[in-house]
C-alpha cells in the first residue's frame, strides 16, 4: 500500500517548549496556581516544574510576587512573557495544522485504495467505523466527495453516545445477525489497538475480506 506524501511542519515545539508554552497559558489563565499544581497539569515531575519555572522567570518572562493575603509566591507574566506565549502558540498552531494534513491525507490515500468484492469502481460502499475519535472524525471529513457512504459506527466504550449524527453502537450489538449483511466493510478508525480490534472482529466471525485498517 502506498502512503499519501508526508508533510513535514516547518517548525515544531520540542518537549520544553511544549511545557513552556502549557505553564505560561496557566499562569496567564489567572486561577491560583502552584509548581504542584503546574506539575500535576503537565504530568512531570515535581522537581523539572521547579526547574522549567525557574528558567522562565530567569529569562524574564515571569516574574514572582506575593499573593494577597497568602506567603505563596504569585507568578505573573511579564510582556516578554506575553509575546513568548504567543510566538509558542502561533508554532503549536502550525504543528498542530500540518499534523492534521498530514493525517487526512494519509486517511484519504488509504480509503482510496479500500476495495471490496463484487463492487465496481462506481458502485457506493458502505462502510462502517470502528473506532469515534479524532481519527474517526477525520475520516469522516474525507469522505466527503467520496464513493464512501458511512452507515454506522462501533465502538468498545462508548456505545449509546453520539458521534456526529449516528448513535455509537457496541460491536456486539451491531454486528450480530443479519447486520453483517448491511454494509460493504469496516474501517478501524484508530491507530491504537489494532491487534485487539483485528482480534475482536474475528471472534465475532466479521470476514476478514470486509476489514480494512487505516
Amino acid at each position: 500500500m502506498t502512503g499519501a506524501k508526508r508533510l513535514q511542519p516547518t517548525i515544531a515545539l520540542n518537549s520544553h517548549e511544549h511545557h513552556n508554552y502549557r505553564i505560561l497559558s496557566e499562569i496567564d489563565s489567572g486561577k491560583p496556581v502552584t509548581q504542584r499544581s503546574l506539575a500535576g497539569e503537565l504530568g512531570i515531575a515535581l522537581g523539572l516544574t521547579n526547574s522549567l519555572v525557574k528558567r522562565l522567570v530567569k529569562k524574564g518572562y515571569l516574574k514572582t510576587g506575593d499573593a494577597f493575603r497568602s506567603r505563596r509566591l504569585k507568578y505573573i507574566l511579564t510582556p516578554a512573557g506575553v509575546a513568548e506565549k504567543s510566538r509558542l502558540f502561533l508554532v503549536y498552531l502550525e504543528n498542530t495544522i500540518n499534523l492534521y494534513t498530514e493525517t487526512r491525507d494519509k486517511i484519504r490515500s488509504s480509503l482510496e485504495e479500500i476495495t471490496f468484492q463484487d463492487k465496481g469502481s462506481d458502485d457506493r460502499m458502505r462502510v462502517v467505523f470502528y473506532g469515534a475519535g479524532d481519527v474517526a472524525e477525520i475520516a469522516y471529513l474525507a469522505l466527503d466527495r467520496s464513493r464512501f457512504e458511512l452507515v454506522g459506527v462501533i465502538d468498545d466504550h462508548k456505545q449509546g453516545q453520539s458521534f456526529l449524527s449516528y448513535r455509537i453502537s457496541s460491536p456486539d450489538s451491531f454486528l450480530s445477525g443479519e447486520n453483517v449483511r448491511d454494509f460493504d466493510g469496516i474501517v478501524v478508525t484508530t491507530f491504537n489497538q489494532s491487534r485487539a480490534i483485528d482480534n475482536r472482529l474475528s471472534d465475532l466471525d466479521v470476514p476478514w475480506e470486509k476489514v480494512f485498517f487505516l
